[in-house]
């Protein structure tokens, strides 16, 4: 099943047990009904893998990347167009690996040569970084 089909059908099972009197659905009904609306807004609010084919991110801002390597040395044979994921920025049509003082240089020069992708990786797809953790936002284990 898909992401967006779910939340379809998370959505139609909300309205009908939630928005309704439904008879099958009123035992604990606050309970479920939101726990019915946190599982969508979870699925609605879950990053998604976007191809570079599709589109690229903004500038300078550090993303999740999938990156293959199609030519690796010798002695990493076994990674051979195997997929990984690791943060990156796209600067100026190139792709770096990010760090702090990588997007520093970028925003200075234009250019982090130390950083930048080898020409036989492949950046595949990217999505964006999740939310920092914010230890405020932790209650007592309710949600």
């Amino acid at each position: 099943m898909k992401r967006e089909e779910a939340i379809k059908l998370l959505n139609d099972i909300h309205s009908q047990c939630c928005d309704t009197a439904n008879i099958l659905c009123t035992l604990d009904a606050d309970k479920r009904c939101d726990a019915l609306q946190m599982a969508i807004t979870a699925l609605q609010n879950q990053p998604v893998w976007i191809p570079v084919s599709e589109r690229l991110p903004e500038e300078l801002v550090p993303v999740n990347a999938t990156w293959i390597n199609r030519n690796p040395e010798p002695y990493y044979k076994d990674i051979k167009d195997v997929p990984f994921a690791n943060t990156a920025v796209y600067c100026n049509g190139k792709w770096y690996w990010w760090s702090s003082t990588c997007v520093d240089y970028l925003k200075e020069y234009g250019k982090c040569d130390w950083e930048l992708v080898d020409k036989d990786i492949d950046i595949t797809a990217w999505m964006p970084l999740p939310e920092s953790y914010r230890e405020s936002e932790v209650g007592d284990g309710e949600v």
